[in-house]
Parts: structure tokens; C-alpha cells; sequence
């Protein structure tokens, strides 16, 4: 597995969170060694944190003209 300190990563943006959304959709833990699938929980779980943190972090800063109706009824930055 690949050290996340050794990898040249982009700005974020949306094809950044797309492809890592889809890429978790693709993983096949089925594939991986016991202590891979181990190390790669835990970035998970270090993943988790930073994405909620930074979820609220851009919902605080969207203006509150991009709020909008959700399908689900609610409204805000996130829908």
C-alpha cells in the first residue's frame, strides 16, 4: 500500500471527490490481504473524519443563495 505522504495530491475539487467516491464503490476487500484491508480501514476511518469536517466547513461558507430544496424536503448547502 502506497504511503498517503508520498502521493502528489491535487487541490480538491468535485472530479476529486467523485473519483474517490467511486473508487470506494469499486474496492473489493475480498481481493486484499487481512493487514491490507486493516491499514486501509483505519485511512478510512481518518477519511471519515476529514470528509465531515470539511463538509461542514463548505456548507458554513456556501452563500445563503445556493441554499435549495432537497427532493427529501430539506433545505441547505448540502440539500
Amino acid at each position: 500500500m502506497t504511503d498517503e505522504r508520498d502521493l502528489d495530491i491535487e487541490p480538491l475539487n468535485g472530479s476529486v471527490v467523485i473519483a474517490f467516491v467511486a473508487a470506494l464503490g469499486a474496492a473489493d476487500p475480498a481481493v486484499r490481504s487481512g493487514a491490507d484491508c486493516l491499514a486501509l480501514a483505519e485511512r478510512l476511518a481518518r477519511a471519515e473524519k476529514a470528509c465531515a469536517a470539511a463538509r461542514v466547513r463548505f456548507a458554513a461558507r456556501a452563500e445563503p443563495t445556493t441554499r435549495r430544496a432537497s427532493p427529501r424536503g430539506r433545505t441547505g448547502p448540502l440539500g
